[in-house]
């Protein structure tokens, strides 16, 4: 069996632009294209599961309520399987989501793996994320709480603004001014209630922005509860609109990606029901409906298959990013590249501001090719002797004293100081 090829860097090794964040996601996926397939693939596995469960419990349901028409079964036996099946449909559900959380954060480590130079497999995805589901559902029990919370408040308010106007309009009696006087009160208790679905809507999107990199938090950190939502929130401190843009680009790009996908399906789909109209014939209808259902489902499918592993890898990259910006300090990518000077970068910018003063020394040359000074010590001096080398003994003075342009431009004035400036 042969070994995998060995994976080039899918990112740079520095703080992420958005270019780089773009990059790392597309080389990620291209890298190991079939381990993202496979887990996309695994949610679809999922979801048919469920789709089988959830007939076979609407089935059961359906076999009682014929059972209790025909007085086979009774009252207290069809409410007992009711509540089964009800039970078993909601039990699914949360699976299956709990189930979608996990993949995709099968996708996530993966991406982070791949970043770090490692290559894991399916199986060992599958074992480091086999505490996730739990930390997830601990977290969706806790949004949950907050909603209904959130939900409670807004019921009483308005149930209260409700219960004010409806007690005037009483003891006002039938007259105009209790009415005016209610319509008022009503506008105003609609102003208010839009007001506070505003609020609340922003402190969601707020929210949703500042944990967006909740789900590598998770699955890479194995963090849980509180702590992995505290971690999440103090690594977007400082980065909220650089989140949110980000946020809001991949957005676009995948409404953009679907749209273009759906539009082959549309125009195929118009071709085949074409001739429907000159058709009374339902079977002929539902014969050339299929197809063109069919088709139409293909494309978006596709957009979910390759976005939804795109869209994590993306997530999980920009993670990376706030890790290196937040934990590890490191600045913009051009500041980045300054801490990494080609050698020889300090010395040979002196060089360029020694040729100026005169050509008599000759300096630069001095400065820049010390063995050039051993052979030609100045044509102003005319070989002062070999015995001292003067190449490196005094023309290397080019470091020390034998540079007017350091002293006159601070800058420039210390060799080397330019790159620890850039860091």
């Amino acid at each position: 069996m042969s070994s995998p090829v060995p994976l080039a860097p899918i990112i740079p090794p520095h703080a992420l632009g958005l270019g780089d964040v773009f990059s790392g996601a597309f080389a990620a996926m291209k890298a190991r294209f079939g381990r993202y397939l496979g887990l996309a693939l695994l949610p679809v596995a999922a979801t048919l599961a469920y789709v089988l469960v959830i007939t076979l419990a609407l089935g059961l349901i359906a076999a009682m309520a014929v059972g209790a028409a025909t007085g086979e079964t009774g009252a207290g036996t069809i409410v007992g399987f009711v509540v089964l099946g009800v039970l078993i449909v909601f039990v699914a559900s949360v699976l299956l989501v709990l189930f979608l959380v996990r993949t995709q954060g099968m996708m996530a480590l993966l991406t982070y793996d791949l970043a770090a130079g490692g290559d894991p497999s399916i199986g060992e995805l599958w074992a480091r994320t086999r505490g996730l589901m739990g930390r997830v559902l601990g977290i969706a029990l806790f949004f949950t709480a907050v909603a209904l919370v959130v939900g409670g408040i807004f019921f009483a308010v308005f149930a209260g603004i409700a219960m004010s106007v409806i007690a005037a309009s009483v003891s006002g009696g039938s007259s105009s001014d209790s009415a005016a006087g209610a319509a008022g009160a009503m506008v105003g208790a609609g102003f208010l209630m839009f007001f506070l679905g505003f609020a609340v809507w922003v402190v969601a999107i707020i929210i949703g922005v500042r944990l967006y990199v909740l789900l590598p938090v998770l699955a890479v950190e194995e963090l849980g509860g509180m702590t992995a939502l505290k971690r999440a929130w103090d690594l977007t401190r400082g980065f909220f609109f650089r989140t949110l843009g980000y946020y809001l680009l991949l957005g676009l790009l995948i409404s953009v990606v679907t749209s273009i996908a759906q539009v082959p399906g549309q125009v195929i789909g118009s071709s085949l029901t074409s001739g429907m109209d000159s058709s009374s014939d339902p079977t002929a209808v539902m014969a050339a409906l299929i197809p063109v259902m069919l088709v139409l489902s293909i494309p978006p499918l596709l957009v979910s298959l390759l976005s939804t592993p795109f869209a994590t890898a993306y997530n999980t990259i920009y993670y990376i990013d706030l890790i290196r910006r937040r934990d590890q300090g490191m600045g913009d990518p051009v500041q980045a590249y300054g801490a990494y000077p080609a050698p020889g970068y300090g010395q040979q910018q002196p060089g360029y501001g020694q040729q100026q003063p005169g050509y008599g020394q000759q300096p630069g040359y001095g400065q820049q090719q010390p063995g050039y000074g051993q052979q030609q010590p100045g044509y102003g001096q005319q070989q002062p002797g070999y015995g001292q080398q003067p190449g490196y003994g005094q023309q290397q003075q080019g470091y020390g004293q034998q540079q007017p342009g350091y002293g006159q431009q601070p800058g420039y004035g210390q060799p080397g100081s330019g790159p620890e400036d850039l860091r």
